[in-house]
């Protein structure tokens, strides 16, 4: 039996021949006790991090002190229900039923003393249904707890199975009756505390235990058919829902800020402020979860993992610093753009009244800011609007000192566009447009041609006419169109090739429209490599097609049917040196991909989970460099020492011989990991 604190710091093991405590972070061990030997058989399972468990003698709840091997004086209580440790290592739960009442109480450990009895007459709310018609898929091994802690008869016989949950300081108590509401009790006042906003209870969720307050008492969760909902206990204001059906277990963290989840094929995290989508995804290998905890002060997740019906061999500890340590904008960007070399990197955002779009140029590198251009006014409809009327417009010049920045403003008639050139260096803006020389179309998209004296100026779906207008910068006039491109456009690295997100492709200067066998397909994300002999193309199901820079042909799909996400592509960049493809999902989602072999590298990188809008590698290929949604700037160090490192780090030692032979094979042993 093993027991993950609820820092997931300290690991309990307990065995016949040894009861042993362990450091998780250092792997060493802290405490070392006697085994239990032959009253293996008759205790209950290990729920917290303590020096007792609970043992049965003849059908009542006893205990044991683990440190000297011996029962601590004469049982507690009967307990033909079963018993269940409290989270805080002070508590002992124990149940008793007779006919149709439910008995629970809670006793301390210590002192002995009943601290809290309830009891329930249950025929008025079950519904027939017992424990052994709930589905157990994944979740064989807390169903073996609970038979190991006395509970299973009343698992699958009893249609009232009662169950009890307590806080980690013994100070709250909920209570799960199926049929009847949750209940919320004060065991020091001995009173069940009034929580209307709690919903009724199933049987599925009292024999699966699913229903938990958070470390610190403050908030209360559970699982049920849709996801997860919490509720502040206090206040009983509800948390925003999570909606995922099919979590086997979960747990907030203890500021309530995030929540970790298992549904059995991923480890997943949440940010409740916005829990649209998960922030982390971890794919398991096969493996079952059981104790799941987040810290988010250290920001790792860590859980018991192995196979089905198995409480967890392995601690598995997952990195997610990068997730609950990033400075998160609660307002969106509406603009992102990295420089040329990824110095720079420029964001768009509304002022908190929504009157203004304000631009910022940041360190590509640090996040250090480099300078605030003027901001441009963007006139909400109403009070009553909910979603900005502006939108942002944002291009750097080749060489990276020109920033072309600029709103779109659809509350005005007709729609209002204003565009200003900012030299970086200087810190000043150069020349501005208005809609009097750019007409007022609205525009979607801003890209400056090839030799930077143009500038395209793309307009939205359903213009009249749909084209993209070239502007001569210098003599400040339309020298061209490119006939039914609308969007986003990307242009090939030597100029005289140009690609729509529609999936026109032009050749330039002349915008000579090439034919339609040549045409990449409809893109939410284009990247050409830097040597212009690839063009990646990312579409709305997740996939990235590959091309010859020259659209001759289709040179492959980069696709893993086993990561299949269905997110939409919304960035991709190429490594400096061609060789390495970065692919953003809208959903966070970050994975490298080699190009030649079309195979990904590792694991998807962890990200902070909103969508991502920018990417850019520094000149060497060894970081990667994102901004997104809500997170500013994220660094990611690729090379492989760098992953060598990390892993060492963690390992602490190599492989061994043994270990070599089971796991690489056919290369020669060699010392991994060495000490410095």
């Amino acid at each position: 039996m093993r027991h993950l604190s609820a820092d997931g710091r300290t690991l309990l093991s307990v065995g016949t021949g040894q009861v042993t405590r362990w450091d998780v972070e250092t792997r060493r061990r802290t405490a070392t006790w006697p085994g239990l030997g032959g009253a293996a058989k008759d205790v209950g399972f290990i729920r917290a991090d303590a020096s007792w468990i609970p043992e049965f003698d003849e059908g009542r709840a006893a205990l044991r002190n683990l440190a000297t091997g011996r029962r601590d004086g004469t049982p507690l209580a009967v307990a033909d229900g079963g018993v269940e440790m409290g989270p805080s290592g002070r508590s002992l739960l124990v149940y008793h039923a007779e006919g149709s009442e439910r008995r629970v109480q809670l006793w301390d450990a210590r002192s002995r003393l009943k601290l809290l009895e309830i009891a329930r007459d249950t025929d008025a709310k079950v519904d027939g249904a017992t424990g052994a018609q709930v589905e157990w898929a994944r979740l064989t091994a807390h169903r073996n707890r609970q038979r190991k802690d006395g509970r299973g008869t009343a698992l699958t016989d009893d249609p009232a199975f009662t169950d009890a949950t307590v806080s980690a300081d013994d100070r709250l108590l909920a209570l799960c009756v199926p049929g009847g509401r949750f209940e919320l009790w004060d065991v020091a006042e001995k009173r069940r505390l009034a929580a209307p906003w709690l919903p009724k209870a199933t049987i599925e969720q009292c024999v699966k235990e699913r229903i938990e307050f958070t470390p610190d008492g403050r908030y209360l969760g559970l699982i049920d058919a849709t996801g997860f909902r919490a509720w502040e206990v206090s206040s009983g204001k509800e948390l925003p829902a999570v909606t995922y059906s099919g979590l086997k277990v979960a747990q907030l963290s203890a500021d309530g800020a995030f929540l970790v989840a298992s549904d059995g094929e991923e480890i997943l995290v949440w940010r409740m402020d916005s829990p649209d989508f998960p922030v982390v995804r971890h794919q398991l290998a096969g493996e079952t979860v059981q104790e799941i905890r987040i810290d988010t002060e250290a920001g790792i997740v860590r859980y018991l993992g192995g196979p089905e019906g198995s409480w967890g061999p392995a601690v598995h500890t997952l990195n997610v610093g990068s997730v609950v340590n990033t400075r998160w904008e609660q307002s969106p960007a509406l603009a992102v753009e990295f420089g040329p070399d990824g110095r720079t990197l420029a964001t768009a955002r509304l002022t908190k009244d929504g009157t203004y779009l304000r631009f910022r140029l940041v360190d590509g590198r640090t996040g250090r800011l480099l300078a605030e251009p003027p901001r441009i006014p963007c006139r909400p409809p109403s009070k009553d609007v909910v979603f900005p009327s502006c939108d942002a417009l944002l291009t750097f010049d080749s060489t990276g000192r020109t920033l072309a920045y600029g709103v779109t403003n659809y509350a005005s008639a007709p729609t209002a566009t204003q565009l200003s050139f900012y030299d970086v260096p200087r810190r000043r803006v150069t020349t501005t447009l208005d809609s009097d020389e750019l007409g007022v179309d609205a525009l979607t998209d801003i890209a400056f041609g090839a030799d930077d004296r143009s500038l395209l100026l793309s307009p939205l779906p359903g213009a009249v006419p749909e084209a993209t207008r070239i502007r001569d910068l210098r003599r400040r006039t339309t020298n061209g169109t490119l006939p039914g491109s609308v969007g986003a456009v990307t242009s090939h690295p030597d100029g005289d090739l140009l690609v729509t997100e529609r999936g026109q492709a032009y050749r330039m200067p002349a915008g000579t429209r090439l034919p339609s066998v040549r045409s990449p397909g409809k893109s939410t994300a284009l990247a050409f490599s830097p040597d212009g002999d690839h063009l990646a193309v990312g579409d709305g199901s997740g996939r990235v097609a590959l091309w010859d820079g020259r659209l001759n042909r289709r040179l492959g799909v980069l696709a893993d049917p086993d990561t299949t996400t269905y997110q939409y592509v919304s960035a991709l960049a190429f490594s400096r040196d061609g060789r390495t493809l970065a692919v953003a999902g809208d959903e966070g989602t970050l994975q490298l991909w080699d190009v030649s072999s079309r195979r990904r590298i590792g694991s998807p990188l962890v990200t902070p989970g909103d969508t991502v809008r920018a990417l850019a590698f520094d000149p060497d290929s060894g970081t990667l460099y994102t901004a997104g949604d809500h997170a500013p700037l994220q660094t990611y160090e690729i090379t492989p020492d760098r992953a060598a490192r990390t892993v060492c780090r963690r390992v602490t030692t190599g492989l061994s011989r043994d270990d070599w032979d089971r796991y690489v094979q056919d290369v020669a042993y060699r010392r991994s990991c060495p000490r410095t």
